[in-house]
């Protein structure tokens, strides 16, 4: 999947821990208010459906989608001041306007007036997940925690910057007023989320071809009945019928190829699709909000993160999700279709946005969210110890099992794109084998019995950009 780049991300570091303002320019009494000027660049894509629907793929340069932003003025951690500015007002524009801050008559940004002169930092979120948080004796503490949301166009993005002093009025931004100290910010917002879109899907079982497991019962019952091979045992049928010429001739299949290849093997077994019987794709190990950085700090053992399906953490018949037993958090974090998923060719996706803060990186013994795929089971479907398909980190490229350095930790604004069809060549994955097939002659299959049985790796490759759009391959557990 070719790279695709969305929309440039500036690197901020929110709220430094030193105070780079330079010395006010503060009328004789010293304690004047100050008025303070601001820019805000906006980043960049758009739609989410409801649980159980695909969303639309985001695409190489896609403008941000950002409704509403919350700006706060900040002196250490106490908010001085605060207001919400919506889309398509006059505020709104002046806030985002692309003409830079200066002390000319035609600058650019939103103007603060009268703000107390303690005032040190701006800090703005976009498209904020809660409500204003009134200035009058609240910290910043408050305004922490943004809630996880599943839409592309409620992606939060964030950041502060130190305020720096452009002098006194008069100044371009209206109103003017003679030796009022104007203080400015510009801000270009990172995102705090990333994103995962699985774009394509393919999954494979083994099975024997029809009549052909009565077949080879026989010719191993047959073969113990033979005088030679009076007291033996199944295990010792099964091996000689799989050496012998008339039974699997010693051949076996990688899991990859063409099984056609396998003359002597593909008379016996056959390579089905189960791709139908995959019902739902979970997100799980994540946080459900986010933590300001060098503000708040939020421990793993708070994530979101079920270890098992029982209890009913999963279920099966419509796909609700509650990870800890009680929150349902199906809206973000759970897919649900009985009939299985249409991609419509790349133009579809299961998106799943997470918070970054606190992931270490994406190996399987790193901290990244995991992808399930839920299977049905049955004849269409797949073996009760099969069903789920759990990815537990992304790789640059197929085969490998380590995590891709293209994702860089901590790091928003990645878009994680997963096409599970292009794998293997397009085989793509082998989720179950029929049990009564022999050992030895295909590889273990990617099936588990539930979330976090340690069975195989998969690998996933995944692709970045800024959104960088990252392609992975999936390292399977």
């Amino acid at each position: 999947m070719k790279v695709m780049k969305y929309f440039a991300v500036a690197s901020l570091a929110l709220f430094a821990a030193c105070n780079n303002e330079e010395n006010p320019v503060a009328p004789e009494s010293g304690n004047q208010p100050v008025d303070v000027v601001m820019s805000v660049a906006l980043p960049g894509p758009g739609t989410r459906a409801a649980m159980g629907e695909l969303q639309n793929t985001a695409n190489d340069q896609d403008a941000a989608s950002v409704e509403k932003l919350h700006v706060y003025l900040v002196a250490g951690e106490d908010i001085v001041l605060s207001k919400e500015f919506t889309k398509d007002t006059d505020d709104f524009t002046k806030l985002t306007s692309a003409t830079a801050v200066g002390a000319e008559a035609t600058t650019g940004g939103y103007k603060f007036l009268d703000v107390d002169n303690g005032v040190t930092k701006a800090l703005v979120i976009a498209n904020p997940q809660g409500a204003l948080v009134d200035g009058e004796g609240k910290t910043v503490a408050e305004i922490s925690k943004q809630q996880l949301k599943a839409q592309i166009n409620e992606v939060i993005y964030a950041g502060s910057e130190t305020l720096t002093t452009v002098g006194a009025e008069p100044y371009g931004v209206n109103p003017q007023e003679d030796k009022r100290t104007v203080k400015k910010a510009e801000l270009t917002l990172t995102a705090s989320m990333n994103r995962f879109q699985v774009t394509g899907t393919k999954f494979v079982k083994v099975i024997w071809k029809d009549g052909k497991k009565t077949e080879a019962e026989q010719w191993c019952t047959t073969w113990l009945a033979k005088d030679e091979n009076k007291g033996k045992s199944s295990a010792e049928a099964w091996a000689a019928f799989k050496a012998d010429a008339a039974g699997f001739n010693g051949q076996t299949w990688d899991g990859k190829s063409d099984i056609a290849q396998q003359a002597s093997l593909s008379q016996w077994l056959q390579v089905v699709e189960v791709t139908t019987a995959n019902q739902g794709i979970l997100m799980n190990r994540f946080s459900r909000t986010l933590s300001v950085p060098q503000l708040t700090v939020e421990e793993e053992a708070n994530w979101f993160w079920a270890k098992t399906y029982a209890g009913d953490r999963y279920k099966f018949e419509d796909g609700t999700f509650k990870p800890d037993g009680n929150t349902d958090l199906s809206e973000v974090a759970s897919y649900f279709n009985a009939a299985g998923f249409d991609f419509a060719q790349g133009a579809k996706a299961a998106a799943f946005n997470f918070f970054v803060n606190g992931i270490t990186g994406y190996g399987k013994e790193n901290n990244a969210p995991k992808l399930a795929f839920v299977f049905k089971t049955g004849d269409d479907g797949v073996s009760a110890d099969r069903r789920f398909v759990v990815i537990s980190g992304y790789a640059k490229a197929e085969g490998e099992t380590a995590g891709t350095t293209d994702l860089e930790a901590g790091k928003g604004g990645y878009l994680i794109n997963l096409d599970l069809a292009a794998l293997n060549g397009g085989q793509g994955i082998l989720v179950d084998v029929d049990p009564s097939i022999p050992e030895g002659v295909t590889p273990e299959p990617g099936g588990q019995g539930d979330l976090e049985d340690e069975n195989v790796n998969v690998i996933v490759r995944v692709e970045v950009q800024p959104w960088t759009a990252v392609n992975v391959f999936p390292i399977l557990d």
